[in-house]
């Protein structure tokens, strides 16, 4: 295959024209194969025409308009003899029931893509993006006029997200017969789908800022994995994750926000903003659900921003993290945030409690005991570096809740 990419000789009001030049061998191989398509996907972008190469015939120009402001990593194609499977549109009665407007937009157009021989198991392994989209699109619009899944073999990632598309390996595929695949591959797939809201389309204003949009594209994700695959598997992962940060995070790691970072994580600190990014923001959600004003971070905070991004309100489409807590602080009315920022974003360590209860049979009372105690990180921290004993330090200060027999819960 010999390809190039480069900018035509003019451009459009719609955006900068795109080509894409391929070989005829590569699409005399393409023919070959029955029902397969040659696939060319770059961004976001719009199918111009085709045309000979002008200067050389065994080539071919395929011509793109690029629509959508899209930054340079972001763009991507993949090329081949490609199944297509187009996932049908959802039906108007099932979007009333998601309370979507069926006479709002146009669904956006979901395309997979797979070698010849899984056509099978792609329909099979896709079959849930159409719910997802249309769960997704309860926060706001999708910024992009259509997601593509392409599954190709031996990638260097099991999963590749940019703008508009989704590069996965093919092992992810599974057939109808195959039920435990499906916990495996499903959260893959729309986390890649959930990214084009936050990560893409939204991108962090600086590289302090990554643990936002990384959490948020994770969050949002593990809402739809709870519509997708149940409570209980939610609530699983949830638990899960949270052992796994409360294990890892003894005061020996970086915090999510660092103001001044000057490059980007490396993969290991990625690895661990990933597990507790999402974390941070469900306590958040907790915390604002709490009150009467408010209705969380999912059903207010979230949708604002996105619609913030998407309206051009926001500008550069860049968030930052002061700017996010100010969205929150709005929302909330009465709450104050700062504690909350200052111990989970640019503090660090996870605090350890040990509980105990005991019975007084004379008073008819139960005695609960709440003990805090300090990890070897924080001990090292406490003695080598005392300047920095209150960013390693665990939570000062915390709330309990007490639900009676009567159903009626107590906060302390």
């Amino acid at each position: 295959m010999e390809a190039e990419l480069g900018v035509g000789e003019g451009s459009s009001e719609d955006g900068e024209l795109v080509r894409v030049i391929a070989s005829a061998e590569l699409e005399e191989q393409v023919h070959r194969v029955s029902h397969s398509r040659f696939c060319v996907s770059y961004a976001d972008r719009n199918f111009v025409r085709q045309v000979v190469h002008p200067d050389d015939p065994s080539k071919t120009l395929f011509y793109f308009v690029q629509s959508n402001p899209t930054s340079a990593q972001q763009m991507s194609f993949a090329a081949g003899p490609f199944h297509l499977h187009v996932i049908p549109e959802e039906d108007q009665t099932r979007r009333l029931l998601d309370s979507l407007d069926p006479t709002s937009d146009v669904q956006p157009l979901l395309l997979a893509y797979c070698l010849p021989g899984s056509e099978i198991e792609l329909a099979n392994t896709v079959s849930c993006m159409r719910q997802a989209m249309s769960f997704l699109e309860g926060y706001d619009g999708y910024p992009y006029s259509s997601f593509k899944m392409v599954f190709v073999e031996d990638p260097s990632t099991q999963s590749s997200v940019t703008a508009s598309m989704g590069t996965f390996s093919q092992e992810l595929l599974y057939p109808p017969e195959v039920v435990e695949q499906a916990f495996i591959t499903r959260p893959i797939l729309t986390h890649a789908l959930a990214s084009q809201w936050s990560g893409i389309h939204m991108i962090p204003r600086t590289y302090s800022d990554i643990w936002l949009t990384t959490g948020l594209a994770l969050y949002i994700n593990a809402q739809l994995t709870r519509h997708l695959l149940g409570n209980n598997e939610y609530r699983f992962r949830l638990r899960s994750d949270m052992d796994r940060c409360v294990a890892l995070d003894q005061g020996d790691h970086f915090p999510l926000h660092i103001p001044g970072l000057i490059s980007p994580p490396d993969a290991e600190t990625m690895q661990f903003i990933s597990l507790k990014a999402p974390l941070v923001l469900h306590m958040l959600d907790m915390r604002m659900a709490r009150l009467a004003t408010s209705s969380g971070l999912a059903r207010n905070a979230i949708p604002d921003i996105f619609r913030q991004a998407r309206g051009g309100t926001l500008q550069d489409r860049a968030l930052s993290t002061d700017n996010f807590f100010r969205i929150c602080r709005k929302i909330s009315k009465s709450m104050d945030l700062s504690a909350f920022q200052e111990q989970w974003v640019t503090g660090s360590g996870c605090p350890k409690f040990i509980i105990g209860a005991q019975y007084n049979k004379k008073g008819q009372s139960i005695t609960v005991s709440v003990f805090q105690g300090a990890s070897q990180a924080w001990n090292a921290v406490n003695q080598k570096e005392p300047q920095n004993l209150d960013w390693k330090c665990p939570t000062k200060h915390f709330s309990v809740r007490l639900t009676r027999p009567c159903f009626v819960p107590y906060c302390y």
